[in-house]
């Protein structure tokens, strides 16, 4: 599986107004483990994979 490592530009544009905060009502739309587990361990920097845990983090550059 071929994974897209995002600048910090494509990162923003994935963002779009107005932003809804879902978490308590979503339902997972896909499967996003394979491709999460396809992330080269080189593109992850200081992030971790755990089992099933998604962690959000601000990225000082990508904040305005």
């Amino acid at each position: 599986m071929n994974t897209n490592k995002l600048s910090a530009e494509d990162f923003q544009q994935t963002f779009q107004a107005p932003m809804l905060n879902v978490t308590e009502t979503a339902e997972p739309p896909l499967d996003i483990w394979p491709y999460v587990e396809a992330v080269p361990f080189a593109d992850l920097g200081s992030h971790k994979l755990l089992e099933e845990v998604v962690e959000y983090r601000l990225v000082p550059e990508l904040e305005n």
